[in-house]
């Protein structure tokens, strides 16, 4: 078993910040649509199918802005239609979780990934905790997404 690639960040001093007008908060009542649309594109058509873990029919309640939840989501949005997608999990006390990251497949190569990976970053490090994120050791573009924004990368367990 191949194992995945890890990095991190813990210093907000230390982020490489790409701000992007067109990035901001999903609200799962109000964006569900766009979400919805989006995640058609990664073969996700039913309520119960899951898009790194996360599937539409719990979408409302795991992601709510108006409680406490499990985490939040996040989005590259242009004339109403979501172009690259990242999430945060609350993961523990210490740690909050980049993750789900994916931009639509039309759009890729134009830095939409690094400002939402960014953005949500930000959050992270703003509310005094150590950002991760986790990717396939073969996916390349993710890897520099994360030395772009100033992640580094370090081996779970192992410090």
């Amino acid at each position: 078993m191949e194992h995945s690639y890890y990095a991190k960040i813990t210093d907000i001093h230390e982020l490489h910040y790409f701000h992007s007008d067109y990035v901001r908060w999903l609200d799962p009542e109000a964006d569900f649509q766009p979400i919805k649309e989006y995640f058609c594109n990664f073969d996700i058509h039913n309520d119960t199918d899951t898009y790194f873990g996360i599937n539409l029919k719990e979408l409302k309640t795991t992601y709510s802005l108006h409680k406490h939840a499990a985490g939040r989501l996040c989005g590259f949005i242009e004339n109403g239609k979501i172009l690259s997608f990242a999430n945060v999990e609350f993961c523990t006390q210490k740690e909050w979780e980049l993750g789900a990251i994916s931009t639509h497949p039309d759009y890729m190569g134009k830095g939409f990934s690094k400002a939402v990976c960014s953005f949500a970053t930000r959050y992270i490090l703003e509310h005094h905790r150590v950002a991760i994120c986790q990717t396939h050791p073969s996916n390349f573009a993710m890897q520099a997404v994360m030395k772009q924004i100033g992640m580094k990368q370090y081996l779970p367990n192992r410090e």
